[in-house]
């Protein structure tokens, strides 16, 4: 449960994001985060343990709270950019002073949260083939990314929710409204930076028949 790929490096840069929220700093001079001192024996690494015993030191430090919100320890750890969605999950767990397993545990469910989302937009936004998405959108690696610090979640998420919003254009008749087009736009904008493969799927739009978008802006 805290063995993710590449997880604690995108932890520390939700951390860092967190600090700069709560008007703490979040890196000192040489780059290293600033982080609280019950913390600091675990933002040492860029996966977290996977021997047997890892669920049950997991259980037994997920109830722990009261964890002083100074900044004591600055760790060098390697991170990223964070997103906006596990940063509010640690965030909060910060705020409500859990432990370093809290932390991890709330950035998570957020990250899931978004997930579920946009795959739940996209089933509603589904005419033909849901079966199918709802397939894709429960595979194991795809709920393996949701629960984790992983920024692919959002990035499948957003996958989701334009190829289905785009299909839905195609096979819908009459004018495109113009919310639809806003939201076409929304989401185009932001899945087509987040990894350059998902450029393409931005291409499903020229399925759309042009007579559909008669009436608004060329």
């Amino acid at each position: 449960p805290l063995g993710g790929p590449d997880e604690y490096v995108h932890f520390a840069g939700s951390y860092a994001a967190a600090s700069r929220l709560m008007g703490q700093p979040d890196y000192d001079d040489e780059g290293g985060l600033w982080v609280r001192d019950c913390d600091e024996p675990y933002v040492t690494a860029e996966t977290g343990p996977a021997d047997a015993f890892v669920y049950h030191r997991v259980f037994s430090t997920l109830t722990e709270h009261g964890c002083a919100r100074d900044l004591l320890h600055a760790v060098e750890v390697r991170s990223p950019g964070s997103m906006v969605q596990q940063t509010l999950g640690v965030l909060l767990a910060r705020l409500l002073g859990l432990g370093f397993t809290g932390l991890i545990l709330a950035g998570r469910l957020c990250n899931l949260a978004v997930y579920l989302a946009l795959t739940t937009f996209a089933l509603g936004r589904t005419r033909r083939g849901r079966g199918i998405l709802l397939a894709v959108g429960l595979l194991p690696g795809c709920l393996q990314q949701a629960a984790s610090f992983s920024p692919d979640a959002l990035v499948l998420g957003l996958a989701f929710a334009f190829t289905a919003h785009c299909l839905g254009m195609v096979w819908a008749e009459g004018p495109v409204r113009p919310a639809e087009a806003v939201l076409l736009l929304v989401l185009a904008a932001a899945l087509g930076p987040a990894k350059a493969v998902y450029v393409l799927l931005v291409g499903l739009v020229l399925l759309v028949p042009v007579r559909r978008f008669a009436g608004l802006p060329r």
